[in-house]
């Protein structure tokens, strides 16, 4: 109740341009005094300008692959949160032959100085859907890029083509670490839940031996109990160089509207 809006930082701005129908799944990082919001972002056909607030957008709609086949990740820069933000006119991420689609970012700066951006794509296949999603972790010099790829993608699993999603990565106490959404059973028998992976080097990853980080289901203070279709996005806040901080985005069960959680993180 003691949240304030205050503005759409980075509005749709026509179809025209790459990013002009929507943005989303933003991550932000600090550094050298400017902030850079890293996003995903699409343009259609103008399909859904004509169409009433009552009809929402839905995968069963050809319209809707359209959107979702046009995703890019894009940044934006501002030496203050409250903006004015600087967009540009080509995604940071674009597609290559190969590839349909790219989206979700995370950045973090990693102790040797260079950009740390983990992301996802869609390779391609006859059909709307396309073929398996893959995770790659690209590296740069630069907070705005290029980025190159690792020459392999991360986390992956025999059992699925789209085995995690929704990842998070950071560097603390000499390793780097990963949390990412198991889509289900796939990498471990904990089903649909967040796990914890680590790397000696964040670019060649293990899961964690505690791996287990949170399903989809809290217990809060008071004693209510809620479990959750979603719980999901994780992003981490730090301080000394320590997670303090656990942000999701959370949907409960049979709810419409979603909201944001912080969760703390405690050390024994």
């Amino acid at each position: 109740s003691d949240l304030t809006i205050f503005r759409c930082l980075l509005p749709a701005r026509g179809n025209q341009f790459w990013d002009g129908a929507m943005t989303h799944n933003p991550h932000i990082l600090q550094y050298n005094g400017k902030y850079y919001l890293y996003y995903t972002a699409n343009h259609g056909s103008g399909y859904w300008d004509h169409t009433p607030d009552s009809i929402m957008p839905k995968m069963t709609h050809p319209e809707w692959w359209v959107n979702r086949n046009n995703q890019r990740i894009g940044v934006a820069v501002a030496e203050n949160p409250y903006g004015p933000w600087k967009r540009f006119d080509k995604p940071l991420i674009d597609i290559t032959p190969g590839r349909r689609t790219s989206g979700v970012p995370t950045v973090f700066r990693r102790p040797d100085g260079k950009f740390s951006l983990a992301y996802k794509f869609v390779t391609e296949k006859e059909g709307f859907k396309g073929g398996p999603v893959k995770h790659y972790i690209s590296l740069s010099d630069s907070p705005l890029g290029p980025f190159k790829d690792h020459d392999k993608p991360f986390i992956t699993s025999p059992k699925s083509d789209f085995p995690i999603d929704d990842h998070v990565e950071w560097f603390q106490d000499g390793k780097y670490y990963c949390i990412a959404k198991d889509h289900g059973d796939m990498i471990t028998e904990h089903g649909i839940a967040l796990l914890l992976f680590e790397s000696q080097n964040g670019l060649d990853w293990k899961l964690s031996e505690n791996s287990l980080v949170h399903k989809f289901s809290i217990t809060f203070k008071n004693g209510e109990y809620r479990e959750f279709d979603r719980l999901e996005m994780p992003k981490v806040y730090l301080e000394n160089g320590k997670v303090v901080a656990l942000f999701l985005a959370a949907k409960p069960k049979g709810a419409e509207d979603s909201f944001s959680i912080v969760l703390p993180v405690l050390y024994r």
